[in-house]
């Protein structure tokens, strides 16, 4: 998804307002892919890869388990 793509290349920034940018993207998705469910269903596992793969910024992975909490 490119939307991802922009949501990582925002995380690698490593500055807490790229995080913030990259919730954006993804909430921005998010609302995009509402009425599609296998869409929105492919979205929440990339959240936990997203979240899995960056769990070592403390920040960021914050802001994806108060944005995400089900995923994460």
């Amino acid at each position: 998804m490119i939307k991802i793509r922009v949501a990582r290349v925002c995380i690698d920034r490593t500055s807490n307002q790229g995080y913030q940018e990259a919730i954006h993207h993804l909430q921005r998705v998010e609302r995009l892919l509402a009425k599609h469910p296998a869409a929105l269903a492919d979205f929440y596992l990339a959240i936990t890869s997203l979240a899995e793969t960056y769990k070592r910024k403390r920040n960021m992975h914050s802001l994806l388990k108060k944005h995400y909490p089900k995923q994460v």
